[in-house]
């Protein structure tokens, strides 16, 4: 059983599997071997965008600009974690002019924030030397996703495929009420009004356009009904520019207040037969019905259902299975849940599919937690002892298992 082997095997493992991951990609090497090598990426200073794609061309390179600000903390992390790695930033130096832009304070920082409606951070913005965009990296990951999310866009980068509904024109004719979003330096940002947002778009006659679809991206949330059912119809058209996957995640966005709404309700066949009109026309509807009826069990405590919606999740062959959903779910079954045959069924799927495809700390801890409340203490005992050997190697914080391997021992004693 792979969860009893030793440390040096489960690490072995792992970076075998990350490997093999990232073979259809195109560095491969040296990554795994340097995760821990140290350097920086040295980002380069220009006084506006001309001269940055002026230098892009001549060396020709594409370009990464890092969109971040002062009070964001994943954006240290991001920095600390990821771009300090040396195999990550001889990638980038290699392929890419690099710079750094605080998305409030500098003003060509202000000027992609509007051009790109960044309103979260951090935010990678991948542009080729023509100044199109070829990707969006939102958020933070860990060294290794991000570094194949850019391995990714590289891909792309190099396949040429850029993002159609974006222009090359940096000074677009926004809103009033869009530029004050993103005032200047100096400038107070104003409150956003949803009447002044809503009232715009219901006069566009053309949605296919980028500062429509900026606008949208930047209020998303503040879309009412009449809006929100505007966008669900006109995403066919918008996936053409913008891409499918990412219009169908703003779309789900824009409908998230109704969507958080609807789990409130004690009807089920009522909360299911909305949610199912609400993402009917989606692509990826069959994975949006699995969040939301997960959701939805868990709001209610209906765990017997919960389990049958991951069973079925796990079953469908056509979905690639997330393992930190599956143990989001076990933790939470765990935490909240004294129903001995639901439990067994999380054990099955830690052991089955989550361990067999990371063995990583946090999953491991999750399987030992699960055996001791089920009484498997002897299993449990093993797998505990297991989870902190590779949390430390990790340097993860093992306390809690530490706590959950004394709780294991005292009660094997008492036997």
């Amino acid at each position: 059983m792979l969860v009893k082997v030793q440390l040096k095997n489960e690490i072995k493992r792992l970076l075998i599997k990350i490997l093999n991951h990232m073979k259809k990609f195109l560095f491969i090497p040296l990554f795994i071997i340097c995760l821990t090598t140290t350097a920086q990426i040295n980002f380069v200073k220009f006084n506006s965008l001309n001269e940055l794609f002026k230098e892009a061309k001549k060396q020709q390179k594409y370009i990464f600009i890092d969109g971040y600000t002062n009070w964001c903390g994943w954006c240290k992390e991001l920095d600390k974690v990821v771009f300090s790695n040396k195999v990550f930033a001889d990638t980038i130096h290699k392929y890419f002019i690099p710079i750094k832009l605080e998305m409030e304070k500098d003003s060509l920082g202000v000027i992609i924030a509007r051009k790109y409606a960044v309103i979260g951070f951090p935010q990678a913005i991948i542009l080729d030397n023509e100044g199109r965009l070829i990707k969006i990296l939102n958020g933070y990951s860990p060294l290794e996703r991000y570094f194949m999310r850019m391995q990714e866009a590289l891909a792309d980068c190099k396949q040429n495929k850029f993002i159609a509904g974006y222009s090359t024109n940096f000074s677009q004719n926004y809103p009033e009420f869009y530029i004050k979003q993103f005032p200047m330096p100096g400038i107070k940002k104003e409150k956003r009004d949803s009447t002044t947002i809503n009232l715009y778009l219901t006069k566009q006659k053309n949605w296919a356009n980028e500062t429509v679809w900026n606008v949208i991206r930047a209020n998303y949330y503040l879309l009412n009904s009449t809006n929100q059912n505007l966008l669900r119809k006109k995403l066919p058209e918008l996936a053409i520019l913008f891409g499918k996957a990412e219009t169908e995640e703003l779309y789900i966005s824009a409908a998230s207040k109704q969507i958080n709404q609807l789990q409130k309700v004690a009807d089920e066949t009522e909360f299911i037969t909305t949610i199912d009109s609400l993402t009917n026309s989606l692509d990826e509807k069959w994975w949006y019905m699995f969040q939301y009826k997960k959701d939805y069990y868990e709001e209610h405590k209906d765990y017997k259902k919960l389990a049958l919606t991951i069973d079925e999740y796990l079953n469908n062959k056509k979905e690639k299975s997330n393992v930190s959903i599956i143990n989001e779910t076990a933790w939470n079954l765990y935490l909240h849940c004294n129903d001995t045959g639901v439990l067994t069924k999380a054990i099955t799927w830690m052991h089955d599919f989550v361990l067999l495809n990371d063995p990583l700390y946090m999953y491991i801890d999750t399987y030992a937690a699960l055996l001791y409340k089920t009484g498997k203490l002897n299993e449990a005992k093993a797998q505990a002892i297991l989870a902190i050997k590779v949390g430390k190697a990790d340097n993860e914080n093992t306390e809690e298992t530490e706590k959950l391997l004394d709780k294991i021992k005292l009660q094997l004693q008492s036997k």
